[in-house]
């Protein structure tokens, strides 16, 4: 059974959190601004499991920005989608999904399965439209 951090090493990321969950970075203006601190509160989660540092109203904003960046999986070129891709790992790690639907956050577990189906048929239908292409010049 893994344990969680130890308390003083909790205590010591407290300053970070309150500074990172602040109304004016969690709703900046700049996207960019909002997946990296994204990607800090998804830490900071990871470093935390299975103690919780953030209270039900906290956690449902974090989850309303993880749903955000996610969408950035679909954009493999954008300048975000590495931090989407290490946000999206980390989610998966500490199982945030279930921590969603516990504090009944049903719709953005449905919006976070919704954008994953958005972006496999995406991604099918670009490897589909390439086939010929690759079986032209014998590819594969």
């Amino acid at each position: 059974m893994e344990q969680g951090a130890s308390e003083p090493l909790l205590d010591s990321f407290l300053p970070v959190m309150k500074a990172l969950i602040s109304y004016s970075l969690l709703k900046h203006s700049v996207e960019g601004i909002r997946v990296f601190v994204t990607c800090c509160l998804t830490e900071l989660l990871r470093i935390s499991v299975p103690q919780e540092m953030f209270n039900d109203d906290q956690m449902k904003v974090i989850f309303e920005l993880i749903v955000e960046a996610i969408l950035k999986l679909s954009q493999a070129s954008g300048q975000y989608y590495e931090k989407a891709l290490s946000i999206l790992e980390t989610v998966a790690q500490v199982k945030a999904c279930l921590l969603m639907l516990d504090l009944k956050c049903d719709a953005l577990v449905v919006q976070m399965f919704q954008t994953f189906w958005e972006i496999i048929r995406f991604y099918d239908g670009l490897i589909q439209s390439y086939d010929p292409l690759m079986k032209k010049h014998k590819v594969r």
